[in-house]
């Protein structure tokens, strides 16, 4: 699955640079994966709209603003722009190697002010992240003894922010990309799909020549693993947001049999109408 969120990230970049298309709602349902050796299949057409699914969504389009400046200096760098393997590198090398070079760690010194949060091709490239979270959690091995998952580990990536946080600390707290200068790469809509496909290439020649990839040909089953229900029952409130839901019913997304609680994305619509009805009033 890997490969497949490399191949997701390539076609996001071509509908971007030269169709001027975003993707506006990239999760595990809009996503059909064919081995090369089965039957292609129909994908699904059904009508969604351009809101994005909660459990996917990038925490800035979540948030409805820029991620705030980390409070501690520790968390106040730029990520280094990783390198390209050899091969990718000599393919572009005059277009994506030149135009993102490798760079080490740097501080972060000044916050600038950006225009307003617009949605971005960066946002979608973090939507794919999520989805192959998802799918490493979810995923279980063939032939083995089916485990569940942890709740936390759930919690983390169906929560809100403050939860995704506490899943992926280090990840996350890194500069949110609106706060940097014009002039600055890390700044550029496309260096978060640069920087991804180069750390996916790097993993995949690490292990598929190593000692220790067995992981890499291992078999999933097609039933995902199944969440541990919890021994207490989260409340529904008004501050619990749409993937926080989903844990609250110790279920999975899409595992209700009521189509308002399987789609996020209606559920989220029908409580704004009732919002509106009750302001009218």
């Amino acid at each position: 699955m890997v490969k497949v969120a490399f191949d997701i990230v390539e076609v996001l970049r071509f509908l971007k640079a030269k169709r001027n298309i975003l993707h506006r709602d990239i999760s595990a349902g809009n996503v059909m994966y064919v081995p090369p050796s089965e039957d292609e299949q129909d994908a699904d057409t059904s009508t969604q709209d351009d809101e994005g699914t909660p459990m996917f969504m990038a925490r800035a389009i979540e948030l409805g603003r820029p991620i705030d400046i980390p409070r501690q200096s520790l968390g106040r760098f730029l990520a280094p722009i990783p390198s390209a393997p050899n091969r990718y590198g000599k393919h572009y090398h005059d277009t994506r190697l030149k135009k993102f070079p490798p760079t080490p760690w740097e501080d972060f010194t000044e916050a600038v002010k950006s225009a307003p949060l617009r949605h971005e091709l960066d946002h979608y490239i973090e939507s794919v992240f999520w989805l192959m979270l998802y799918w490493a959690i979810t995923a279980q091995p063939k032939g083995g003894a089916a485990k569940h998952i942890a709740v936390i580990a759930w919690f983390g990536l169906t929560g809100k922010f403050a939860e995704q946080s506490l899943l992926l600390a280090e990840i996350i707290s890194s500069m949110d990309r609106h706060w940097l200068h014009a002039s600055e790469k890390r700044n550029d809509p496309e260096y978060f799909a640069e920087a991804f496909q180069r750390l996916i290439l790097q993993f995949l020649i690490k292990h598929n020549g190593g000692d220790d990839n067995s992981f890499m040909n291992q078999m999933i089953d097609s039933n995902p693993r199944e969440l541990k229900q919890p021994s207490i029952q989260v409340p529904w409130s008004s501050t619990t947001g749409p993937r926080s839901y989903a844990l609250s019913q110790g279920k999975r997304p899409g595992a209700s049999n009521t189509a308002e609680q399987s789609d996020p994305k209606r559920r989220r619509t029908t409580q704004e109408h009732e919002t509106d009805r009750n302001s009218e009033n």
